[in-house]
């Protein structure tokens, strides 16, 4: 009976991952994959094989808020401020919060997730975790990597600390934003659209709203280039929230 339930067990899990693994998620063939395997000459690890390790850990995380998916990977902890997008025409300025002042996953938002490694202030290969296969909890860097271990400061992925010149992040986008625009789609309101509704955290729009980690984006995918959750052809990702 046991092997019997151990079965049934692990035939869903494979048919759960099956499910998770559509929509070209993969990031071997990625930027993201930071091991040995990496398919670029930038490598912040030179004595690990795991992948996952970089942004996961399955056991001790840290301690963490809903948000956070067993998070591995250093919080910009030195950044007080990055500062909020601001003008007249964004009706969103009521909730939108800086997302500076972080110390760990307990206080942080998923924005702060992508920012640990693109605001260039925290290495790439500082982890909370070691790996089991290297035990060591700062794998060292090769390539055209820089030696702190940091994205290079003229790099494209690195965004640096000032986001008053970005898309605005960590603010509310709900009814009461939809109805102060006008030029925004109802976003509790997406049936027979065709437009799924944009991806939400706690109610908010993070870098994860537009951007997803996991995607490959190689091939027949390269309109998803970089991490983007759908194709940016025709605008289709703005066209997600914003109604145009």
């Amino acid at each position: 009976m046991r092997n019997y339930q151990s079965s049934l067990a692990l035939g869903g899990m494979a048919i759960a991952l099956s499910v998770l693994g559509t929509a070209h998620a993969g990031i071997a063939n990625t930027k993201h994959n930071l091991s040995t395997s990496h398919i670029g000459s930038s490598r912040f690890y030179t004595d690990t094989t795991e992948i996952c390790l970089f942004c996961h850990t399955p056991h001790m995380t840290v301690a963490k808020s809903d948000n956070i998916p067993l998070w591995n990977h250093q919080i910009s902890s030195t950044v007080s401020t990055y500062g909020t997008y601001t003008s007249g025409s964004f009706n969103g300025a009521g909730t939108i919060h800086d997302v500076g002042g972080a110390t760990s996953p307990a206080n942080a938002t998923v924005t702060n997730l992508c920012l640990s490694c693109h605001d260039g202030t925290t290495a790439v290969n500082a982890l909370y975790n070691a790996s089991n296969l290297s035990g060591n909890v700062n794998p060292s860097v090769a390539g055209n990597t820089p030696a702190d271990g940091k994205l290079g400061a003229t790099w494209a992925s690195n965004l640096g600390t000032d986001l008053t010149n970005d898309h605005p992040v960590n603010f509310t986008y709900d009814n009461a934003l939809f109805a102060a625009d006008g030029d925004l789609h109802d976003p509790q309101d997406t049936a027979g659209t065709g437009l799924g509704g944009p991806k939400l955290f706690n109610g908010t729009v993070q870098c994860a709203s537009c951007h997803d980690p996991h995607i490959d984006y190689s091939g027949a995918n390269s309109a998803q280039t970089p991490f983007l959750r759908v194709a940016i052809t025709g605008s289709t990702l703005c066209l997600k929230c914003h109604n145009k």
